[in-house]
């Protein structure tokens, strides 16, 4: 992997923590991330659509930057040794798919989310919680049932756990989002987690090649940002009748 990896693989990791460093000082310095300043930053879903963003880019550095064991982008390694996708007709993904995973969702879905949720969209401000809450599962239980330390794992538990189940807390209930569209949110979640393995299991198995796969965790990203459009826009009296 690390004679085959480009050097941008191994750099953009890195951008996305100081893109992760500069949020992080406007939403705890600075009222700029803010949408509602007569309630506490940590109850403001703007804001916290914000620090969802920043926790991503975080989680990135360990997966591709550098993990708890000091191992330089092993998050590919990890998962080669999770699903077996070497051994697979298709072999393992190129490096490519892991940064249009990223790029395309935390990147740039993500902050999308994030600015429309500052300018009032409810479903929006809570849509990378679900995805955030999916991703920790996916690190979590592989370490709780004795596989050991995966990339990523750290930050899931610290971060991703605590920081999807407030914004959830936060953001449903009475006088708020409604508990259906919290599980609406955590559905899209699902779906984005399995149609990411669905692409991977295609490529494994030899049914597309690795541009396709490419382009559809570019799609993937989009599915995401309609997903959560389509649940604040359709029947919205029933989801998301709210002020904030």
């Amino acid at each position: 992997m690390i004679n085959t990896t480009p050097w941008y693989q191994w750099v953009w990791p890195w951008i996305g923590l100081g893109g992760a460093i500069v949020i992080i000082i406007l939403l705890f310095c600075t009222n700029f991330l803010r949408r509602n300043l007569n309630i506490t930053r940590w109850r403001d879903p703007a804001w916290l659509a914000w620090a969802l963003t920043a926790a991503y880019l975080i989680h990135n550095t360990e997966e591709y930057g550098i993990d708890l064991t000091g191992a330089l982008y092993n998050f590919p390694t990890t998962m080669s040794k999770m699903l077996n996708t070497g051994a697979s007709v298709g072999g393992n993904p190129p490096a490519d798919f892991f940064t249009a995973v990223n790029i395309s969702m935390f990147w740039i879905a993500s902050p999308i989310a994030a600015v429309l949720a500052r300018k009032g969209h409810k479903v929006f401000a809570v849509g990378m919680a679900g995805e955030e809450l999916l991703n920790a599962f996916s690190h979590i239980v592989p370490f709780f049932i004795g596989r050991g330390y995966n990339s990523g794992a750290l930050s899931a538990i610290v971060i991703f756990l605590p920081l999807s189940l407030w914004t959830f807390y936060s953001c449903f209930g009475k006088g708020k989002l409604k508990y259906v569209t919290m599980w609406l949110v955590v559905g899209t979640g699902a779906f984005s987690h399995l149609f990411l393995m669905a692409s991977i299991i295609m490529f494994t198995h030899g049914l597309i090649g690795s541009q396709i796969l490419v382009l559809l965790q570019i799609i993937n990203a989009c599915l995401a940002l309609f997903l959560w459009w389509l649940i604040e826009n359709v029947d919205g009296k029933r989801f998301v009748q709210i002020k904030y």
